[in-house]
């Protein structure tokens, strides 16, 4: 994580990695450890989310009672591509574009999501994408009588773990314990025949993270055996993408490849500098609208925001005082619409006690993009897509913070560290035609650092998962 609490990241690796020693499944809780650890909660709100846990642990049985034994189960021979997707909007757009490349080239890709996700997606899903989507809770892995008695065995297994955990000589072990239960459950219940059908068969198995909870199932069966496994980048990197679950990381271009290498130290042939498909599709769409000509009348700057508030991957103090510079542009600059497009995570409650009457809004993100003059962030991949649009962006990174993604450096942002550079640098985006023009061809020529065959990549993974052109 951020270096405010990068000993807690590193401590979660240790601690993990003891208790990985008797019990090798146990790697794949290390996010959940190090998000459990991270918290500092009261005993009642540990408490409190120790019976959320237990209550998952239980939703996730029923699912698996319901699905092995009284529905359709899905089998993996029927299958060679496995794509794992949630209702995180970042994964959707990620993985979908990987889905229609698949069925264009007449392949049908097993689309797999938690159960308590299916019912989201199949409101928000294309139902081109959704009929193929099925729960992981049902995936074939023995007879009907084999599975009943694994499902007898398996809640018995996880909770004695749960126990063995709660007496480990690490940080917060008994209000984590039912946490790790989940991952027990799963682990007694499927890892042994899932490490053998990928092994029997080669299976591409493809997801946006590979840490999560059924992602990190699937993918840590799938890594000692034959078949190939991918975790697509879905945003800006960090500590918690390294060490990978997956075979292969399939990184947007050079700068994220050099990220992953030396600051992450991940081997060389694990990263693949693949491009963005997301990217193409966004880079295509405002070709087609075409708005590069600037109307500077309506001077809108525009604040996109990161839900540090939510998530306090930012120190919340820094974060305060970068919005208090948002709220105070109105004043300097009377004439301009100053504005705030919130994140997918984000409260509108969070932000009105610091931005007063500035607009929140919470519309659709290519639209707002596309009527923006002045794009102003902390590090959100949002400079990216305004580099795409040829809009440009301003960091605002706090003298003591230390960020991700200093973008400045290779030219995709501005950066502002003092209310007064922030001050300065709007007002020259906005007054000086050479500087605003310089700027804007600083970024488009940044983004092929950062995006490997930016408008083609799709034909990249096309080419890496060996599919053949449709005829």
């Amino acid at each position: 994580m951020r270096e405010y609490s990068i000993k807690n990241w590193e401590k979660a690796i240790s601690d993990i990695a003891k208790i990985a020693v008797e019990k090798k499944y146990a790697e794949r809780f290390r996010l959940e450890y190090f998000q459990l650890i991270s918290n500092h909660t009261s005993a009642t709100k540990s408490l409190e989310n120790a019976l959320l846990h237990w209550l998952s642990f239980f939703n996730i049985y029923r699912h698996l009672i319901t699905n092995q034994l009284f529905a359709k189960r899905i089998k993996l021979t029927d299958y060679k591509h496995v794509i794992f997707i949630s209702t995180n909007p970042s994964f959707i757009k990620t993985v979908s574009p990987i889905i229609n490349l698949l069925l264009e080239r007449g392949e049908k890709p097993l689309i797999l999501c938690g159960g308590n996700h299916y019912k989201t997606l199949k409101k928000i899903l294309p139902q081109s994408i959704f009929q193929h989507t099925h729960i992981c809770e049902s995936i074939f892995i023995a007879n009907k009588l084999s599975s009943f008695l694994k499902l007898l065995a398996a809640p018995f297994l996880a909770v004695k773990d749960a126990g063995w955990f709660a007496f480990q000589p690490v940080e917060k072990a008994v209000s984590c314990s039912s946490n790790f239960a989940r991952y027990a459950l799963v682990h007694h219940y499927f890892s042994k025949s899932l490490t053998s059908q990928f092994n029997e068969k080669k299976y591409t198995i493809i997801g946006a993270v590979d840490y999560w909870f059924w992602e990190s199932l699937l993918f840590t069966t799938a890594r000692a055996t034959q078949s190939k496994s991918i975790v697509l980048q879905h945003g800006k990197l960090s500590d918690l993408y390294y060490p990978l679950f997956a075979k292969e990381f399939y990184a947007w271009g050079e700068a994220d490849y050099v990220e992953m290498t030396e600051k992450y130290l991940a081997k060389p042939e694990e990263i693949v500098k693949a491009g963005s498909p997301y990217f193409d599709n966004l880079y295509e769409k405002i070709l087609e609208r075409n708005p590069i000509q600037k109307d500077y009348k309506k001077k809108n700057v525009v604040f996109f925001a990161q839900p540090y508030g939510e998530h306090k991957s930012m120190s919340p103090e820094y974060y305060a005082e970068v919005l208090g510079w948002i709220n105070s542009l109105k004043n300097n600059f009377p004439d301009c619409n100053i504005s705030l497009k919130l994140h997918p995570f984000d409260k509108t409650e969070f932000y009105e006690k610091y931005l007063g009457d500035i607009t929140i809004n919470n519309g659709n993100l290519l639209d707002i993009l596309l009527e923006t003059d002045i794009l102003l962030t902390v590090d959100s991949t949002t400079a990216l897509e305004a580099a795409v649009a040829k809009i440009p962006a301003i960091q605002c990174l706090p003298n003591k913070q230390t960020v991700y993604s200093d973008m400045s450096s290779t030219g995709l942002t501005l950066k502002a560290q003092t209310f007064e550079e922030l001050t300065n640098l709007i007002d020259k985006l906005l007054h000086d035609k050479a500087f605003f023009e310089q700027t804007i061809y600083a970024s488009s020529k940044a983004l092929n650092y950062y995006f490997y065959n930016l408008g083609h990549s799709i034909d990249r993974i096309a080419e890496l998962l060996e599919l053949e052109k449709s005829k």
